[in-house]
């Protein structure tokens, strides 16, 4: 009965800190699939109706800040260390903000980015 209990924990700390969670995997042939948290949406104030996938993520950050995204997870990657930015962002609702990502990118059968 307690992991009942506790369930909605991860959630409730991701909103008390104004945080958020994704989990991207990418196979070899190159597909992938993404699971983004509530709190993640709430970020970016996505509605949620709105499917998100990387590209429309990608859309809402600033054109000068994509690249750091880039070369941040491809050193990630390569050198397989945790990887940390901040890039300025446009809200779904269109409000600015600074959004700061930190994760690792994990090697396998599948790629996972996860933050």
């Amino acid at each position: 009965m307690p992991e009942a209990r506790g369930e909605g924990l991860p959630a409730a700390a991701e909103q008390a800190a104004a945080a958020g969670s994704f989990e991207r995997g990418i196979t070899a042939s190159g597909s992938a699939s993404a699971v983004y948290s509530a709190g993640f949406r709430r970020i970016f104030a996505a509605p949620p109706e709105l499917e998100l996938s990387g590209d429309l993520l990608r859309e809402r950050v600033h054109p000068d800040d994509r690249r750091l995204i880039d070369e941040s997870l491809e050193a990630a990657s390569r050198e397989r260390k945790p990887f940390s930015f901040e890039v300025r962002a446009r809200r779904f609702d269109g409000a600015e903000r600074i959004i700061r990502a930190r994760g690792r990118v994990e090697h396998g059968r599948t790629q996972h980015r996860s933050g």
